[in-house]
C-alpha cells in the first residue's frame, strides 16, 4: 500500500483582484501618474481562499452565480492569475471549465480528440490505442466525424468530457459538467467520477446542484462574495447552504414569474393538466369558487433525487398571480412522478390565466424543467366584484352590525 506524503492540490490566501476603470483613457492617465494616483476601483472576484486536498479526496465547490467559483477553477488551471497566495498541484492535470472550450467548431469531433490531446501532450500513438474506448463512452456515433459547431450542448459535454479521460490525470478539475445531457450519460460520468476516486484520483468539481455534490465529493466549500462561508462535510455544507437561500430569496417581481438554474436533461415534465375533481379530461373555463386541481406528471430516471413540482398561475399579460409548491418532496412511483395541486374554492376573478410548471430541488432556485404557459384557461365570475383576487370577507356597519352582503355581492 502506498504512502501518501503530500496533498494532491495547496491553496493558499488566493485571492483575485480586476481593477474597474470608468473609462478607457484612465488607463493611460493613471499609466503616466506612475502610481502616484489611481483612477480606477477594486473589484475582489476571490479573496481569501485556502485549502488542502489529498489523493481519492473530491471537492465540491457550491455557491451562488458570480460567488468567485468558475475565478478559482480559472486560477488553478493557469488560464487566469491571482492577485495574491499561492497554489501548487502535485500531478498531472486535466480540466473542463466551459462546453467547447479548447475545440474548433469547424473540425470534427475525431480531429477535435486528437488536437486535444496533442495539446496536453499525449502522442497520437497513444490516442490511436484508446480512440475507441473514448468514441464509446462519449455515444457520439457518426457525429465524430462532423464539425463541433453542429453539436449540442449536451454532445459538446460529451465530447470535452471523453476527450478530458485521455490524459488519465491525478487532478480532474469540472466547472458545471454535469448541467446538460440527459440523465443517463450524467449517470456514467458520476461512475467514471467514483471509478477516479477508488484510484486515488484528485477531483475538484463546481456545481449548481447539492445533489451531485453530495453524490460525488467527500468534502465541500461554500464560497460567497469571493470568500470562503463554509468547509466540511457535503451534507452540511450543502444544507447550510440551501438553508441560507431560502432565507434570502426575496420577493418575485410580479412580471418574472419564477426564475431559476435551468439544469436540462435531470428530469422531464410530461404533461400539465387542469380540471373540475367529479370530471374526466381537461377544462379550460370554469367560475369563481369552483373546485380545481392541477395534476403535474413527470420523469425522472435519478429516482434517489428529490423533486418539488412548482406550480405558478399568471394573468394572460404575464403578471404572477401566486405561486405554490408542497413542503416535501413528492414521492415517484419508479422513475414516474405525480402531483396534484387542489383548490376547494378557486378565487380567481373572470379573466385569462397561463399555468407554468416546474420542477426544482429544495431550494426552488435550481429548476430540473420547466413548461412555460403549459396551458391557458378561463375563468368567469358572475358577481360585481373586480380586480384579480377574490378575497373572503363580510361587510359591517359602523355600529358593527353585519350588512348581510357576501363578498359576491350577493344576500346571505
Amino acid at each position: 500500500m502506498s504512502v501518501i506524503s503530500e496533498p494532491s492540490v495547496t491553496v493558499e490566501d488566493l485571492g483575485k483582484c480586476y481593477r474597474i476603470y470608468p473609462e478607457p483613457q484612465a488607463r493611460v492617465k493613471e499609466l503616466f501618474c506612475f502610481g502616484k494616483k489611481k483612477f480606477h476601483q477594486e473589484k475582489w472576484a476571490l479573496r481569501h481562499v485556502g485549502f488542502e486536498l489529498w489523493p481519492g479526496q473530491a471537492l465540491g465547490v457550491i455557491g451562488i452565480n458570480g460567488a468567485g467559483k468558475s475565478t478559482l477553477l480559472k486560477i488553478l488551471t493557469g488560464t487566469s492569475r491571482q492577485t495574491e497566495g499561492r497554489y501548487a498541484i502535485s500531478g498531472s492535470v486535466s480540466s473542463l471549465l466551459e462546453l467547447g472550450a479548447g475545440f474548433h467548431p469547424d473540425f470534427s469531433g475525431r480531429d477535435n480528440i486528437y488536437m486535444n490531446a496533442l495539446i496536453q501532450g499525449v502522442s497520437r500513438k497513444q490516442v490511436d490505442k484508446q480512440y475507441e474506448a473514448i468514441a464509446a463512452f462519449s455515444e457520439l456515433g457518426e457525429y465524430l466525424d462532423r464539425p463541433v459547431r453542429t453539436y449540442s450542448s449536451g454532445m459538446a459535454m460529451r465530447l470535452g468530457f471523453s476527450a478530458s479521460m485521455l490524459v488519465d490525470p491525478d487532478v480532474l478539475i469540472l466547472d458545471e459538467v454535469l448541467a446538460v445531457g440527459d440523465a443517463r450519460f450524467q449517470k456514467k460520468c458520476m461512475d467514471k467520477f467514483i471509478e477516479f476516486r477508488t484510484a486515488e484520483k484528485t477531483i475538484l468539481f463546481v456545481s449548481h446542484s447539492v445533489y451531485h455534490v453530495r453524490e460525488i465529493c467527500d468534502r465541500a466549500i461554500w464560497i460567497h462574495d469571493g470568500e470562503m462561508v463554509m468547509d466540511g462535510d457535503p451534507v452540511s455544507v450543502t444544507d447550510e447552504y440551501e438553508n441560507k437561500i431560502l432565507e434570502h430569496i426575496g420577493s418575485i417581481s410580479a412580471h418574472e414569474g419564477i426564475e431559476g438554474v435551468l439544469e436540462a436533461g435531470l428530469a422531464a415534465i410530461r404533461d400539465v393538466e387542469i380540471r373540475r375533481p367529479d370530471e374526466k379530461g381537461q377544462r379550460l373555463e370554469f367560475e369563481t369558487g369552483d373546485e380545481v386541481e392541477v395534476r403535474i406528471r413527470w420523469t425522472n430516471p435519478e429516482v434517489d433525487r428529490p423533486v418539488y413540482p412548482i406550480l405558478a398561475v399568471l394573468r394572460n399579460d404575464g403578471l404572477l398571480v401566486f405561486s405554490a409548491r408542497p413542503d416535501h418532496p413528492v414521492r415517484q412511483n419508479g422513475e414516474e412522478g405525480e402531483a396534484v395541486f387542489r383548490i376547494p374554492r378557486l378565487q380567481l376573478l373572470s379573466g385569462e390565466y397561463a399555468i407554468s410548471a416546474y420542477l426544482s430541488d429544495r431550494t426552488g432556485v435550481h429548476l430540473m424543467d420547466q413548461r412555460l404557459n403549459a396551458l391557458r384557461f378561463k375563468v368567469v365570475h358572475r358577481g360585481p366584484a373586480k380586480g384579480i383576487f377574490l378575497t373572503d370577507g363580510t361587510w359591517e356597519s359602523r355600529e358593527g352590525a353585519a350588512t348581510g352582503q357576501s363578498p359576491a355581492g350577493k344576500k346571505k
